[in-house]
């Protein structure tokens, strides 16, 4: 699966689906485990503590919506499904269980002067940016939480954060690690590929109408219509916990402040700098010398500009005089960040250390933010603290709601009777509808699952964006039907076509793959193909151009120390393609000629890993000394 990611979307949908999520669940947990536990179908057990069912199929839309709302509009929803499903849902699960386990057998907690600190400096208890225990109390009150239940969400809260800084912090990574790093990630390739194309193989006077019926006869069962289903459904909305505000001006004025300030501080920066850096060539006390120098330049009125061009290390910015742009400040090292962000408009800082070495920076300009009048966002303002209050009381909702769903699994009227809500009906739908709710997949896809259709109970609550949770129940269906041949006749052709298309294609690739390693006649194999080399040189691993197969292939593969050219094939998750990829020459990077950007990223990038191994290194050691009782999915532990 993580190969198929990889080509997909690169590593940073990889990260995602393999183990960067967990930090969410360490973070803010995934629910009351047992809320559901009796009577109902265990999944696994983790040293005694049971996962059901209906935790596995809600932790599964958890993660879908997590992903979706990362990548919003990126993948299918059917490349969604093949990536998280039930065997990574569980492992995820499992995992965040014995991480919780590990906080309880640590007796890690906070004490009351931690969580009266931690009271004293959220925000959201504050007034005029001092704590304030009526402002609490209301709060407290809309979200519907009382003060020991606030303490415990508290204290799980930071003792997963408190265990995961440990692990964290124990890691470090060197210059030399991100040299290393370097040299590989950054490395260059001259790539030459030959590419064999499904469409161009395309017969159709190969498959006849005999060829057709045959199939047809052979493979009815793939053409039964699916039926139609009919549903009822109750649907509880957000709008129905809006409550009147109770907020004060003080209040509301409070909101507005914070709003500005964040798209202030939001608000893109450009500056410049200019670079001396630390390394294997230069110790602190040579750089310091080197920035007096340049300190006396700048004070004695030289343009900041030529020094930089003349004086700085970074080989990316140093020819437009240290400029780097307009940037945000997440694209910056925290003290470089933290300096740019506290300059005035043509100000120009002392020097500032980073990893990189020593840095004097000047901020040009700050973007400009139009902010609205605080009476043109007061009503919007108000209206969204109400939503945002009435999504909590929604969210609550959703796990009573889950409950009646399945204790009277056969029923909706609890359920309606409960909040007030009508029973309505939808009719003559099924997995191929996308109008009304099934336009929104999560939907679709509980309405349709298997406890609903074929086992007759009610579907799982599904929790539409926050704006709606909605469950429903199976009232009707259509038998399916065998579709005539008339029918499918051109759709059975078009899959024939390109069946015997792909054939031929492959066994042409064979064919000049295997004469090509034999006689290295790379002009004889453009002639066999009737096509020409497509030419890639110094190309780089993730270029966004080229086909990720391409590069997967040509980097996977490790040069003879002869020099003689590797040859391979690839196949493209994108298109109906495959490739002979030829690679002939290897260029590894050195870290120092790398522009400053790409340090600052290979170096955090190097830290963040050892972190995420160090993270799942320990979850693997936990496993390792854990009962763990389930027959869904298998652990590795490296």
């Amino acid at each position: 699966m993580l190969v198929k990611i990889q080509n997909a979307a690169q590593s940073w949908v990889a990260k995602f689906v393999a183990g960067v999520i967990i930090v969410v669940l360490v973070l803010f947990g995934f629910g009351a485990f047992n809320l559901f536990a009796i009577n109902e179908p265990i999944v696994a057990s983790v040293n005694g503590f049971d996962i059901t069912e209906r935790q596995l199929t809600s932790e599964i839309d958890r993660a879908k919506r997590q992903f979706r709302e990362t990548y919003p509009t990126q993948y299918s929803d059917e490349q969604i499904d093949g990536w998280i499903n039930e065997e990574f849902a569980l492992a995820r699960l499992i995992d965040a269980t014995l991480f919780i386990q590990a906080t309880e057998d640590l007796r890690l907690t906070i004490s009351d002067k931690q969580f009266g600190q931690l009271l004293q400096t959220d925000p959201q208890f504050q007034l005029d940016g001092e704590f304030d225990e009526s402002t609490f109390r209301e709060t407290l009150e809309r979200s519907g939480l009382s003060v020991q239940r606030l303490r415990g969400l508290q204290t799980e809260s930071n003792v997963r954060a408190q265990l995961l800084s440990v692990i964290e912090d124990t890691e470090f990574s060197t210059e030399a690690d991100a040299r290393s790093r370097a040299k590989f990630e950054k490395q260059t390739r001259d790539i030459s590929v030959l590419r064999f194309a499904q469409l161009d193989f395309v017969d159709t006077e190969a498959i006849s109408d005999e060829d057709v019926a045959t199939h047809y006869e052979l493979n009815s069962d793939q053409y039964m219509s699916e039926g139609t289903f009919d549903f009822d459904y109750v649907e509880i909305k957000r709008e129905m916990f809006v409550e009147p505000s109770e907020l004060t001006d003080e209040e509301v004025r409070a909101l507005y402040e914070s709003e500005i300030e964040a798209r202030d501080s939001s608000a893109q920066r450009r500056g410049r700098h200019i670079l001396v850096n630390v390394d294997d060539d230069r110790t602190d006390e040579e750089a310091v010398e080197r920035l007096a120098e340049i300190q006396e330049r700048l004070d004695s009125g030289e343009d900041f500009a030529e020094v930089a061009k003349e004086m700085s290390d970074d080989r990316g910015s140093k020819e437009d005089g240290g400029d780097l742009g307009f940037a945000t400040r997440e694209t910056f090292v925290p003290s470089f960040a933290d300096m740019l962000w506290t300059l005035e408009v043509n100000e120009v800082s002392k020097p500032v250390r980073s990893q990189f070495g020593y840095h004097i920076i000047e901020l040009l300009e700050i973007e400009e933010v139009e902010h609205p009048t605080f009476e043109d966002r007061r009503e919007g303002l108000i209206e969204e603290s109400q939503l945002e209050s009435a999504s909590v009381i929604l969210n609550d909702t959703t796990t009573e709601v889950d409950k009646l769903a399945f204790e009277q699994a056969d029923s909706l009227q609890p359920i309606a009777d409960t909040y007030d809500v009508e029973v309505q009906s939808m009719t003559d739908v099924n997995s191929e509808s996308f109008d009304g709710l099934f336009l929104h997949p999560q939907v679709r896809s509980a309405f349709m699952s298997a406890d609903v259709v074929d086992n007759g109970f009610n579907s799982r609550v599904v929790n539409v964006n926050d704006d709606f949770i909605v469950v429903g129940r199976l009232i009707d269906r259509t038998a399916p039907t065998l579709k005539s041949l008339d029918e499918v006749k051109d759709s059975i052709k078009t899959q024939l076509v390109e069946e015997h298309a792909e054939q031929s294609r492959d066994a042409k690739l064979a064919s000049v793959l295997d004469k090509l390693r034999d006689d290295r006649d790379y002009d004889a194999a453009e002639a066999q193909v009737e096509s020409r080399w497509t030419v890639y040189e110094n190309q780089t691993r993730t270029d966004s151009s080229v086909d990720p197969a391409i590069l997967l292939a040509a980097f996977s593969e490790q040069l003879p120390d002869d020099d003689e050219r590797v040859i391979t094939e690839a196949t493209s998750e994108f298109l109906p393609v495959k490739f002979i990829v030829v690679v002939s020459r290897q260029q590894l990077a050195d870290f120092v000629l790398l522009g400053s950007n790409e340090q600052e990223e290979i170096v955090t990038n190097t830290l963040e890993d050892a972190k995420a191994k160090s993270l799942a290194s320990f979850v693997a050691g936990l496993r390792l000394d854990a009962s763990i009782d389930t027959d869904r999915v298998a652990f590795t532990v490296e």
